[in-house]
C-alpha cells in the first residue's frame, strides 16, 4: 500500500507542476499580446499621421518617383534628380566660372561685334543641345526603371562637353568670323549620345545650319557643301576616337575629342584661314593636312608590318610611303602659298635677318644642353612633377629671354615667333605618331625616353599629348592676338606666363604644402592662390622691365589671373591646352567690354 500512495503523491505532485507551467505560459501569452496590441496601435496611429500629412500635403511623403507627377512637374523633378546624381562641387564652381563669362557678354553684348544679332541663334542651339541630352537621358531613365535587367541605366552626358559648346562661340566673337560660328554650332549636335544614330545627328546639325544660314547671307556656304562639311566632320571624329581609345583606355575626355576635331575640321575646312593673311597658320594648317594624308596613304603598309612580324621590308615601305606622300603634299599646298619650294623658301626665310639665325641658334643650344640633362641618370633623383614642370621653365625662358631682357625681338618679328612655335608642334605631332605607333626600333627609343616624364594623364590612354599641348598652348593666345592686332600685345604672353610659370609654381606650392583641397579634386587650395599671386606678380615684373606695348587696365588682368587659378584648381581635362586658351578668352573679351 505503501508504494501505491507514493505512486498518488507522485502523480498528484507531478499534476501541480504541469499547471503551474501552463499557467506561466498563458501569463507570458497574455503579456506578448499585449505588447502586439501596444505596437499595432503606434503602427495605425504613425499611419493616421502619415494620412493627415498627406492630405495637408500630397507631395511630402509621397514616393520619391518623377513619373508618378504631372506635366510640369515630372520633368522638374527629372532634372533635380539629374543635377543630384551628377553635379559635384568642382563642377559647380566650373558652372560659376563660365556663368561668370556669359555675364560679361550679355551685359556688355552691344560692345561686341554682331553679337546682338548673333544671340537668337546661339540660344537656340544651346537650347536643342540640352533638350536633346536631357531627352536621351530621360528616356534611358525611363527604360532602365521599366526593364532594369535588360536596359542599362542611363549615362549623364560627359560636363566636359561644355567647354566644346562655349569656346567656338568665345572665339568668334573676339575673332569675328562668321563663317567659324555658323558651322560649328552646327556640329554641336554630334556631341548627342553615342549610341544616337549618327544620321539623326547629320540631319540635325543641317537642319539647324539650313534655318539660320540666310542670317548669313553673305559668308554662309551652299547647303550641298554644308552636308559634305558634315561628312568630314563626322569622319574626323570618328578617327579620332578610334585613335584615341586602346583596351578600353581613353586619353581625351569627350569634350576633348570634340574641341580637337572642330579645330581639325576647321584647319582642313579652311574656315580659319578664310578671313587671315597670317602666313605661320597656313602653314601650319597645310602641314596638318600633309600629316594626315601621309598617315592615311602609309596605314594599309603599316598595318602589313604588323601584320609580317614587324618585318624590315614593310617597315622601309611604311617609311617610303609616309615621307613620299609627305613631301608631295606638303609642296602641292604650300607651294601657291610661298612661291617656290618649303625647304628653299624655309631656308631663305631664317637667313632674312641675323636676328633669326641667332635666335635658331640660341634654341638648338638650349635643346642640347636640356635634353641631354633630363635624360641622364642623374635626373632620375628629381620628382616627376619637378622633371615635368622643368620643360615648362625651359619654354618660358627660351621663348622670352633668348635676347635677354629685351622683347624687341619678339616684338619685331612676332611672325618667326609663331611659326617656331606652330612649327615645332608638327615636329612633335610626328614624334608621337612613331612613338604610339611603336614603329620600329625608333618608336620604341622614344617611348622608353618619354616614360620617365609621364604622368597618370599621360599613362591612361594610348597617346601622350602633353608636350605637344604644351607648344600649342603657348602659340594659340599668341597667335589669337596676333591675329586680332597683328601686333604683340600683353595678352599675347597669357600662354607663355600661365604655363611656364604658373602652371608649374602652383603645381609645386600644391605637391608641396597643399593642405586644403578643392573638394572632389586632388589640387589645392593654396596651388591655386599661388597660381594667381605669381602670375600678377610676373606680369607686373614684366611689363615694368620687359613689355613694349604697357598693360592700360590692370583690373582685367587681376580678374584674368582669379578666374585662371579657379580654373586651374577645378579643371579636370588637360590644362596645358584648355588653360591658356581660357585665359586668353577671358582677358581679350574683358579688353573688349571694359
Amino acid at each position: 500500500m505503501a508504494p501505491k500512495g507514493n505512486k498518488k503523491k507522485s502523480a498528484g505532485a507531478g499534476s501541480g507542476n504541469s499547471i503551474s507551467t501552463a499557467q506561466i505560459f498563458q501569463e507570458g501569452s497574455k503579456e506578448l499580446e499585449e505588447l502586439t496590441r501596444k505596437e499595432n496601435e503606434k503602427i495605425e496611429a504613425l499611419q493616421q499621421l502619415k494620412k493627415q500629412k498627406e492630405s495637408t500635403n500630397p507631395a511630402t511623403d509621397r514616393d520619391d518617383d518623377p513619373s508618378e507627377y504631372n506635366f510640369p512637374m515630372n520633368v522638374i523633378f527629372y532634372v533635380q534628380d539629374f543635377v543630384n546624381d551628377n553635379m559635384t562641387f568642382i563642377k559647380f564652381v566650373q558652372l560659376m566660372v563660365q556663368a561668370y563669362v556669359v555675364e560679361i557678354l550679355w551685359f556688355q553684348r552691344e560692345k561686341y561685334d554682331d553679337l546682338v544679332r548673333t544671340l537668337p541663334f546661339i540660344g537656340f542651339n544651346y537650347l536643342g543641345v540640352f533638350l536633346g541630352l536631357f531627352g536621351i537621358y530621360y528616356s534611358q531613365a525611363k527604360q532602365h526603371k521599366k526593364r532594369p535587367d535588360v536596359v542599362a541605366p542611363p549615362v549623364a552626358p560627359s560636363f566636359d562637353l561644355i567647354y566644346a559648346v562655349l569656346f567656338p562661340v568665345y572665339l568668334s566673337i573676339i575673332l569675328g568670323i562668321d563663317e567659324f560660328l555658323v558651322v560649328n554650332m552646327a556640329l554641336n549636335y554630334f556631341i548627342l549620345d553615342k549610341n544616337l544614330h549618327a544620321g539623326f545627328k547629320g540631319l540635325s546639325a543641317i537642319t539647324y545650319y539650313w534655318m539660320y544660314a540666310s542670317d548669313f547671307s553673305e559668308t554662309s556656304v551652299p547647303i550641298f557643301q554644308m552636308v559634305q562639311y558634315v561628312v568630314a566632320f563626322y569622319f574626323i571624329k570618328t578617327v579620332i576616337e578610334y585613335v584615341n581609345e586602346r583596351n578600353g583606355k581613353r586619353t581625351l575626355a569627350d569634350g576633348e575629342i570634340q574641341l580637337v576635331s572642330l579645330a581639325l575640321f576647321n584647319i582642313f575646312g579652311n574656315l580659319l584661314i578664310i578671313n587671315t593673311p597670317i602666313l605661320p597658320i597656313q602653314i601650319f594648317s597645310k602641314l596638318l593636312v600633309a600629316l594626315t594624308f601621309a598617315s592615311v596613304f602609309s596605314f594599309p603598309f603599316y598595318y602589313a608590318y604588323n601584320r609580317y612580324n614587324r618585318s624590315l621590308l614593310w617597315a622601309i615601305c611604311t617609311s617610303i610611303v609616309f615621307s613620299g606622300v609627305f613631301y608631295y603634299v606638303t609642296d602641292f599646298a604650300l607651294n601657291p602659298i610661298l612661291d617656290q619650294q618649303p625647304i628653299d623658301w624655309l631656308l631663305a626665310y631664317v637667313q632674312e635677318t641675323p636676328q633669326r639665325i641667332y635666335l635658331i641658334k640660341v634654341w638648338a643650344s638650349i635643346l642640347l644642353v636640356s635634353i641631354p640633362a633630363m635624360l641622364s641618370p642623374l635626373s632620375s633623383v628629381l620628382p616627376l612633377n619637378i622633371k615635368r614642370k622643368t620643360w615648362h621653365f625651359v619654354l618660358f625662358f627660351s621663348i622670352l629671354f633668348a635676347t635677354g631682357f629685351d622683347a624687341t625681338s619678339i616684338t619685331n618679328d612676332p611672325e618667326f615667333h609663331l611659326l617656331a612655335l606652330l612649327g615645332s608642334s608638327c615636329v612633335l605631332i610626328g614624334v608621337e605618331i612613331i612613338r604610339a605607333s611603336e614603329f620600329t626600333g625608333l618608336g620604341n627609343i622614344i617611348n622608353s625616353l618619354m616614360l620617365p616624364f609621364q604622368d597618370a594623364k599621360d599613362l591612361q590612354g594610348p597617346l601622350n599629348l602633353s608636350y605637344i599641348f604644351l607648344l600649342l598652348g603657348v602659340a594659340i593666345p599668341f597667335g589669337i592676338t596676333y591675329w586680332k592686332t597683328g601686333t604683340v600685345e600683353p595678352s599675347s604672353f597669357i600662354g607663355f606666363i600661365s604655363l611656364g610659370i604658373c602652371d608649374s609654381v602652383a603645381s609645386i606650392v600644391g605637391q608641396l604644402c597643399g593642405t586644403v583641397k578643392w573638394k572632389g579634386s586632388d589640387k589645392s587650395i593654396q596651388g591655386t592662390l599661388a597660381f594667381t599671386s605669381t602670375g600678377l606678380l610676373v606680369f607686373k615684373l614684366l611689363d615694368d622691365f620687359y613689355f613694349i606695348n604697357k598693360v592700360t587696365n590692370w583690373e582685367n588682368v587681376l580678374i584674368t589671373f582669379l578666374v585662371g587659378g579657379v580654373f586651374e584648381g577645378v579643371c579636370e581635362l588637360n590644362d596645358n591646352l584648355l588653360l591658356p586658351i581660357f585665359m586668353s578668352i577671358v582677358l581679350h573679351l574683358m579688353n573688349i567690354g571694359f
